[in-house]
């Protein structure tokens, strides 16, 4: 089970309206905040008031934030002269850890984030193995090994996480591509696409391959094999192939030096292309949902 953050506060810790000028921020915040950032929470604050204390641990001669450095800067961007803490006293492993927890509860961290945070608190600072840190946030030591192998994707594909505009379950599977050239080519594929799990895997498969046979092959879609609820998906999928064909048929194609052979790689690319087009109008043209629709068998020739 979840340690809770108030596992970690109720045996000892003060409630207390504090000067503002006695917090420091932690020097180990779990979220980078600007002041640009700040305007949501700041407005929210002014509004309504500081609705949920920030929690603090007596440091030097003042108190160090724990848990709540973005509220904090909100309150000093306000202008406030005073703020409720809760004061516990904890170590620096122990405040890293409910910081995290409360963070990881709020679901207020991106997956790189919380990529950032595990590698900070099982590598560089050393304070417990992932299986460990797994029980403290009440998550599966998967989950926060998948997490923590974000970190290897290209910063091509972690704009595009941070972003929204790639989903979380698409950059997990692209961490198994084997060169970051594979996962730009396959973010450019998989981008705004609503493939599912299944489909994205295949994907990748296809791209680890050491070379594409199904190039030239013949693409089949027919109700019995996949069922009418699956043949967009089965569409998307045959075209993210046909666009990975053509991305080594590029790469080819830099490498030739005769001018004929070129000539007939290009014609052959844009005989590709023109498939690419035909099988993305037949998606959006929505004949795949009639219940007459014949087998549809495109080829590449």
């Amino acid at each position: 089970m979840v340690t809770r953050l108030n596992d970690y506060l109720d045996a000892i810790s003060v409630f207390d309206r504090l000067e503002i000028g006695l917090i420091s921020f932690s020097p180990n915040p779990i979220r980078q905040c600007k002041d640009e950032d700040l305007t949501d929470l700041t407005a929210s604050i002014r509004e309504s008031g500081l609705l949920e204390p920030i929690i603090v641990r007596p440091k030097d001669k003042g108190f160090e934030v724990i848990a709540g450095n973005r509220r904090l800067k909100a309150c000093k961007l306000l202008r406030f002269r005073r703020v409720n803490c809760v004061i516990t006293n904890l170590d620096d492993s122990e405040a890293y850890e409910v910081s995290l927890i409360e963070n990881v509860q709020r679901r207020t961290l991106n997956p790189l984030e919380e990529a950032m945070a595990f590698k900070k608190y099982c590598a560089e600072f050393g304070w417990g193995s992932q299986t460990r840190l797994a029980k403290k946030l009440g998550k599966s030591q998967e989950y926060i090994s998948h997490r923590l192998k974000l970190l290897d994707l290209p910063d091509e594909v972690k704009e595009e996480l941070i972003g929204g505009r790639l989903s979380p379950t698409a950059a997990q599977e692209m961490v198994w591509l084997r060169s970051d050239d594979a996962r730009i080519a396959a973010l450019e594929m998989v981008k705004g696409s609503e493939l599912d799990t299944r489909s994205i895997r295949k994907l990748v498969h296809e791209l680890n391959a050491p070379e594409l046979d199904q190039m030239g092959a013949d693409f089949e879609i027919t109700r019995e094999e996949y069922g009418n609820s699956h043949v967009k998906s089965c569409l998307e999928e045959a075209v993210l192939i046909m666009r990975i064909s053509l991305a080594r048929l590029d790469w080819i194609v830099m490498k030739v030096q005769d001018p004929q052979l070129k000539a007939v790689l290009l014609s052959k690319r844009s005989a590709m292309n023109k498939i690419v087009d035909e099988l993305i109008q037949l998606k959006m043209s929505g004949v795949y949902r009639s219940r007459q629709t014949p087998a549809i068998v495109l080829t590449a020739n």
